[in-house]
């Protein structure tokens, strides 16, 4: 994939918008990318064309990747001057900023996950993650917290489970048929665990931990979730953009 990016023509400080959802390939294209020193710009694939629009111009985008299911709303940017890790906060403080994650910020927070291994967290048991262990996440890739935890247990060998769209009977089929030790979920899916009639904690007894991003979890919904899941340590996480 490299190779073939370079053939194309992308280079070091290229701006590349990924405009695109969640998938194997996708991840295989941002660890080429990132390697030839491009910049990416991972976008929300529901926007609308002038959101997209706004946003690319915003980071001067030279480059876009997008499903073919997509390319009909960036047809109109073909030849506009595009450039590339650049990802849009959440506009928490007003409309959303592009946040620059530059290389070393890149490999600082791949290094932040691998380092964090062993570490004894207050009220929680040791975290340890390897290749035995199953990830499974519903964060999408646009997102900082997202993609770049991805990026960080790839560095620890673990296997990962990608989620391309939240179904919740899906979700549990998959949780239980691949015996997932960590899961790496939203608020709403803590809430859709806690609301689960005749929960089967055996069913989850490979779960180790659950790890909420994106927003502040109510510590109600964490008591009730961990009284359903007891073997199962749940901690409240957070990746800001503005701080990558």
């Amino acid at each position: 994939m490299r190779n073939a990016l370079i053939r194309l023509g992308i280079q070091h400080g290229d701006v590349i918008g990924t405009y695109t959802g969640n998938s194997l390939d996708y991840i295989i294209f941002i660890l080429a990318a990132v390697s030839i020193g491009a910049i990416l710009v991972p976008l929300n694939p529901a926007y609308k064309a002038y959101e997209i629009t706004k946003y690319f111009k915003e980071v001067s985008v030279k480059w876009i990747l997008t499903e073919e299911k997509l390319f009909e709303k960036i047809q109109h940017l073909k030849g506009e001057n595009v450039q590339a890790m650049i990802f849009f906060s959440s506009g928490t403080t007003g409309l959303p900023k592009g946040v620059v994650l530059n290389h070393s910020a890149l490999i600082a927070n791949v290094e932040l996950i691998r380092k964090a291994q062993g570490i004894r967290c207050e009220r929680y048991k040791m975290i340890n993650l390897s290749s035995t262990d199953v990830v499974y996440g519903v964060l999408p890739y646009f997102h900082a917290g997202g993609l770049l935890t991805v990026l960080g247990l790839l560095g620890l060998g673990v296997q990962i489970i990608i989620n391309r769209k939240f179904n919740g009977e899906e979700f549990l089929k998959t949780l239980s048929n691949y015996q997932v030790t960590t899961a790496l979920l939203v608020p709403p899916v803590l809430k859709f665990f806690s609301n689960i009639p005749d929960l089967n904690p055996e069913a989850f007894h490979s779960l180790k931990y659950i790890f909420i991003g994106s927003a502040h979890v109510n510590e109600s919904l964490v008591e009730i979730v961990k009284r359903r899941l007891p073997k199962t340590n749940i901690l409240q996480c957070e990746l800001i953009s503005k701080i990558c």
